[in-house]
This record gives C-alpha cells, sequence and structure tokens, in this order.
C-alpha cells in the first residue's frame, strides 16, 4: 500500500480506523427508515500526527480484503503480502507453511 500525506502538512499519515460511515438522514414523518435504507460509504480514516487533520479514503482492495479477513491475517515470509490464517499455502506466491 503506498503511504498517503497529509494534504495540510505532508507529514506521512498513520491509520487510526477503517468503518462504514451511514449515508442518511433521519426525517420527521418516517424516523429512521430513510437512514437504513440509504446504505453505508466504507471509508479509511488516517491522521496526521504533525498537525491533527483527519482524512477520510475510499479503501484500496487489499485493504477491502483484510477487513473481511479480520484478525485472521498472517503475512506470508516469502512474498510480505497478507492472506487468510488457516490457508497452508500463501495464494499469492505458492509459499507452503
Amino acid at each position: 500500500m503506498e503511504e498517503r500525506k497529509c494534504l495540510r502538512c505532508g507529514a506521512a499519515l498513520q491509520r487510526v480506523a477503517q468503518d462504514t460511515i451511514q449515508m442518511g438522514k433521519t426525517s420527521w414523518i418516517f424516523g429512521d427508515l430513510p437512514n437504513l435504507l440509504s446504505g453505508g460509504l466504507d471509508v479509511v480514516i488516517m491522521a496526521c500526527p504533525e498537525c491533527g487533520e483527519l482524512s477520510f479514503f475510499v479503501p484500496t482492495e487489499q485493504e477491502k480484503e483484510e477487513q473481511a479477513l479480520g484478525a485472521l491475517v498472517k503475512t506470508c515470509p516469502s512474498c510480505g503480502k497478507k492472506h487468510h490464517m488457516a490457508d497452508r499455502r500463501c495464494p499469492h506466491c505458492g509459499h507452503t507453511y
């Protein structure tokens, strides 16, 4: 993954979280129904350690895979890519454990 830089000061950003932001709003007549029907937007939240700027990014394919796998991720010693902990072989390079 490429290093993301702060737009304000140029320092390297640090990853804070990856979450889904709700896109709808609450209505007086229909309550939370429009909020539930509108869905959400997946974002990666990054913070600048220098100036405190928060930035939101659309997750890359690799970040989406990591979020789907959750804590069940290990890094291949051969190619350095992450994959599911239960895999006996790396799906990227074929390294056998």
